[in-house]
């Protein structure tokens, strides 16, 4: 029963690889399109691939219908190489109009520059003069003020230095303000001040 299960199954290759013969080689490599006998095209398309030791479509020995690297197309992309040659720069003529334009543009601004950089320069000369005439000024008026304080303060000393009997009330008096001040924030001296220059005129005579 098995002998003659193997026996059929090897009649059925027989006759499936004789009916390979009759079918169309692609590229010489032996995969063929199978079609039904009804003369429709099957959507899942089988393909038999067989190696060259069954001489499907091939030669006694030869590899020829096996895929190589040279039989397989290149991609025009990948073989294309770059020409290293640049296009030409398209060179635009410029108006006379705007060349002028642009070299009066130019001469007005180095004008107003050299103008500018003049007045900048006259401003800080006039700085310069200005602020060595406040510093003479200054000085000056600092002189004046150290001199006069000098007089006041040997005129100061001499009036300690000289004491006199009899002059107390009057030196009294001369650090006094006598010229009458009308102001409502103030205590008024008035009387203070009389007596003040009563004194000086006529001061106080003390009896032995």
């Amino acid at each position: 029963m098995a002998d003659e299960t193997i026996a059929d199954f090897l009649a059925r290759e027989k006759e499936e690889l004789a009916g390979l013969e009759d079918v169309p080689v692609v590229n010489g490599t032996g995969i063929a399109l199978f079609e039904r006998q009804n003369g429709d095209t099957n959507d899942d398309n089988l393909f038999g691939i067989h190696s060259s030791s069954n001489n499907v479509g091939a030669g006694d020995g030869d590899d020829s219908g096996l895929f190589t690297a040279d039989s397989l197309p290149q991609n025009a992309e990948a073989t294309k190489q770059p020409s290293g040659v640049a296009a030409p720069e398209v060179v635009r003529e410029v108006p006379k109009k705007i060349l002028k334009w642009k070299e009066e543009q130019k001469s007005r601004l180095e004008s107003k520059d050299a103008k500018e950089e003049a007045e900048k320069q006259k401003w800080r000369e006039q700085a310069k003069a200005e602020l060595e005439e406040w510093y003479k000024t200054r000085a000056d008026q600092l002189e004046a003020v150290k001199k006069s304080n000098r007089v006041a303060e040997a005129e100061f000393v001499k009036k300690i230095a000289d004491t006199q009997p009899g002059q107390e009330w009057e030196r009294i008096a001369s650090m006094c303000e006598f010229s009458p001040k009308s102001s409502k924030n103030v205590k008024d001296v008035s009387r203070m001040r009389s007596l003040l220059l009563q004194l000086k005129t006529k001061p106080l005579v003390r009896e032995q």
